[in-house]
């Protein structure tokens, strides 16, 4: 059973549960560590997928600092069941909708996962199926490999990129060789990020339809579009004034509306884009108090979302989400500092973390940067959760 594969003194545990792998593979007992003590576990068939992410994340949240399940669909490749019958077959297409099965074990997030950048990625099953749902599941042993210039001659437009997370990621971005275009509505705040390299800069009001369609007039393509703008209010639903609810769904949803209508075009011109809008934990995922409008305008992506990713799979778009749990940024920083007593509203807001911390904007930004790359070719209508299983 794989639960032989996981370890108390890892200190990072991974269930991976790809389908039909290529190469010969064995269906019990794959197991390596690797030189940072990180275990790679995967479970063959489907029926032990459920068992396997649900012992995975029990086991991981009370022992592992970091651990993932990652559930592929059908990956090319012949494989070899050492079961009862001792059959051999060659995987098929087992349910995945992108007219093919994953092509390499690259496309598979275990490579990505096995590192430090997934420190808050804990308990979580990663899906890898192409949009449709894990079809056969066999096993395969990743190791860890170092990926450098991932996202080389990718253009690349983010917006709320000044501070939080949206700097982060545009850093990132820049890092591994895209052309990134990073705008926002503050543009004092914005200018600090005119001396990186690869990063250019724009102000621009993401509620406004003109300013939005005047930034897309400016590409005659695009890659990767990140949708990072984003308002959190503070309040139960009887909290919420009729124009705080306005002014949060027209941040957080009208925003990614335009946004997207404006650049999705361009991709389908090519039959080739890349759509991640940021969401929350806090949203159709879980129930936060006082978070009443902000998790109904982030459960409101995450259907956007959805609906993107299954309407126009087939002509080569992919769209995702990325939901945080409580990240340490300047913006929170203040919400903190507003609060009555602002040093016990820190230790409160750490205390609900079992990582001891909070995440940080370079960890989302990691995620966004597999996101965006060609290593998550096969992922999309999925949302991504780095929470460090919070409380």
């Amino acid at each position: 059973m794989a639960g032989a594969a996981f370890s108390a003194k890892a200190q990072s545990e991974h269930g991976v549960l790809p389908g039909s792998v290529a190469g010969p593979v064995s269906r019990h007992g794959a197991q390596s560590r690797s030189k940072a003590g990180t275990f790679v576990c995967t479970s063959a068939q489907s029926r032990h997928c459920g068992q396997l992410s649900s012992m995975a994340r029990d086991f991981l949240c009370a022992e592992a600092q970091s651990g993932h399940g990652v559930l592929p669909g059908s990956v090319a490749g012949p494989v070899v069941w050492a079961g009862p019958e001792s059959c051999t077959r060659a995987a098929t297409n087992a349910g995945g909708s992108m007219s093919r099965v994953v092509n390499h074990v690259l496309e598979i997030p275990a490579p990505w996962s096995n590192t430090q950048e997934t420190f808050y990625c804990v308990g979580r099953v990663a899906i890898n199926d192409g949009g449709g749902g894990p079809g056969t599941e066999d096993k395969e042993q990743i190791k860890h490999c170092i990926i450098v210039g991932r996202l080389d001659g990718k253009v690349i437009v983010l917006s709320a990129g000044a501070q939080g997370i949206g700097r982060a990621a545009a850093i990132a971005f820049a890092k591994e060789g895209a052309q990134v275009t990073a705008t926002d509505i503050n543009g004092e705040k914005l200018k600090e990020l005119d001396g990186h390299p690869g990063i250019k800069t724009k102000v621009v009001d993401v509620t406004k339809k003109d300013q939005v369609e005047a930034l897309a007039k400016e590409f005659d393509h695009i890659d990767v579009l990140f949708n990072v703008a984003g308002f959190v209010h503070h309040g139960s639903f009887l909290d919420c004034e009729e124009a705080d609810w306005d002014f949060t769904m027209n941040v957080n949803v009208r925003s990614m509306y335009l946004m997207n209508r404006a650049f999705l075009p361009k991709m389908l011109a090519k039959k080739s884009g890349n759509i991640i809008n940021m969401a929350s934990v806090a949203s159709s995922i879980k129930g936060v108090v006082n978070r009443c409008v902000n998790s109904t305008s982030k459960a409101a992506v995450i259907g956007l979302t959805k609906s993107i990713a299954t309407n126009f799979l087939e002509q080569g778009i992919r769209c995702n989400c990325v939901c945080p749990g409580t990240v340490d940024t300047l913006s929170l920083r203040g919400r903190i500092q507003a609060q009555p007593s602002p040093e016990q509203a820190l230790k409160d807001f750490i205390a609900r973390q079992k990582t001891g911390r909070m995440c940080t904007a370079k960890e989302v930004a990691h995620l966004c940067v597999y996101l965006a790359s060609d290593e998550s070719a096969y992922v999309t209508g999925t949302e991504h959760i780095v929470d460090g299983r919070k409380l």
